[in-house]
């Protein structure tokens, strides 16, 4: 649900997020939540996202399991049902399963490689935010809304690495008087206050 969540969330309302993992949840008859990560009996593994979507197939995923045709961009993009299932692939090949997998060992660069080269994902944006979704504090998922906080409050239009080491820069410079701040808690404060209607 994390990596489905990363890339379909790059470019859109989150309400539109929501959406998709909801359909996903509900097409599969899983929950949507499991607050408790050490309780497996709800465990959705890579392999068995894989299985669901290869047997579903490309199409028939975007149109009912998702419920969504958006593409990874508008240009030369492929449709995020697609990419999400290139990029679970390349999780799986190199070994990662569960949360547990990814905590021991995380991605190797050569898997972190490949997932760039999957259209849309060139960035690393949808990466950072699965490692963030599924538990790395210490990253952010600078989408446009904490770009243009930060070029509206410091002038500069830094790119997303550029902008991952200001917010992690700055959460050290704040760690004394909040000690429990982290980068991911940062960027989420600000996306919260960027989305405010």
């Amino acid at each position: 649900l994390c990596l489905i969540d990363a890339v379909f969330s790059i470019g859109v309302k989150y309400t539109s997020t929501q959406n998709v993992v909801k359909h996903y949840c509900a097409y599969f008859k899983l929950n949507e939540f499991n607050m408790d990560r050490e309780h497996t009996s709800n465990r959705h593994s890579i392999s068995d996202f894989i299985k669901n979507i290869e047997a579903a197939g490309i199409e028939k995923s975007a149109n009912e399991v998702f419920c969504n045709r958006q593409r990874t961009s508008s240009r030369n993009g492929i449709l995020k049902a697609e990419a999400v299932l290139r990029i679970a692939r390349i999780i799986q090949k190199d070994g990662v399963e569960t949360f547990e997998d990814l905590w021991d060992h995380g991605l190797s660069e050569k898997a972190e490689a490949a997932i760039k080269q999957v259209p849309g994902q060139k960035s690393g944006l949808s990466l950072a935010y699965f490692y963030m979704l599924s538990g790395d504090d210490s990253l952010a998922k600078p989408d446009r809304h904490v770009l243009r906080f930060i070029a509206q409050h410091t002038g500069m239009t830094p790119n997303i690495q550029e902008a991952q080491k200001l917010l992690t820069d700055t959460v050290s410079v704040l760690s004394e008087k909040y000690p429990n701040l982290s980068v991911r808690l940062l960027d989420h404060s600000i996306w919260e206050y960027m989305t405010q209607d």
